[in-house]
């Protein structure tokens, strides 16, 4: 039987949706989940999940050290490890969860609570060389501090044990899978025949327009594909801050 955990969630905040989809399983398994936000407002009820214990940084707005995000302020990161502290001898977890490296992660290692597990998002594994001097020492510093690192990809695996000599034994990783009550298949060609595409294979990109997917390379592939199977199509669903015309 799997053993019922105080589980302490620690994150930036800035996704409660992947946040949630975690928080939800781990209720779900019957832990014990506390879950301590360094975002800069208030969590609304309505983002709260029946079950959970939330802890928000307290903000002033009258705070000159408030006004800045996190990592470019970094006394603020003084200021969200004495708060974590502090939950910490409340709670007194059995294990200390951290999301995103660069702040989860960073003052969550600083706390030297055991035992530690970071979750990686992906960019902030990946962008690592891109990182100024001080962010690379702190991201480093909070890898090799981790007990256990979790990642979705083989990719990002193989980047922390790249960059940070981190033990392969001491990394899962899992996919983020699909929710098949949301998508599963269906008899609808509407789609389809809207573009006269019934009998083509269609190949779809819903990745958002950000620089940092790439996009790009998807769309400068389109040729190659086409070459080798004339009857592919695609679509691209992103939201966009990318000139996709001019890629084309």
């Amino acid at each position: 039987m799997l053993k019922k955990l105080k589980i302490l969630y620690a994150t930036n905040d800035n996704d409660m949706i992947h946040d949630n989809r975690f928080l939800i399983k781990f209720i779900e398994h019957g832990h014990e989940v506390h879950y301590v936000s360094f975002i800069r407002r208030e969590i609304k009820e309505s983002e709260k999940i029946k079950g959970i214990n939330y802890y928000n940084l307290p903000v002033s707005k009258k705070s000159y050290v408030d006004r800045y995000p996190l990592y470019r302020y970094p006394i603020r990161y003084f200021k969200c490890l004495m708060f974590l502290k502090e939950i910490i001898r409340k709670v007194q977890p059995n294990i200390l969860h951290a999301g995103f490296v660069q702040i989860s992660g960073v003052i969550s290692s600083l706390s030297n609570y055991k035992p530690l597990l970071i979750m990686p998002f992906g960019h902030d594994i990946l962008k690592y060389k891109e990182l100024p001097f001080y962010l690379r020492f702190l991201t480093r510093y909070a890898i090799n501090k981790a007990d256990y690192i979790s990642v979705d990809a083989e990719f990002v695996k193989d980047k922390v044990v790249e960059f940070f000599d981190f033990p392969k034994s001491k990394i899962s990783v899992f996919p983020w899978g699909v929710d098949r009550k949301v998508f599963s298949p269906v008899q609808d060609l509407s789609l389809r025949s809207k573009y006269n595409w019934e009998k083509n294979k269609v190949i779809i990109m819903n990745r958002g327009f950000q620089p940092r997917m790439d996009v790009k390379t998807f769309i400068n592939a389109i040729p190659d594909i086409v070459s080798v199977n004339p009857d592919a199509r695609f679509l691209l669903l992103g939201a966009s801050n990318l000139d996709v015309e001019d890629s084309l």
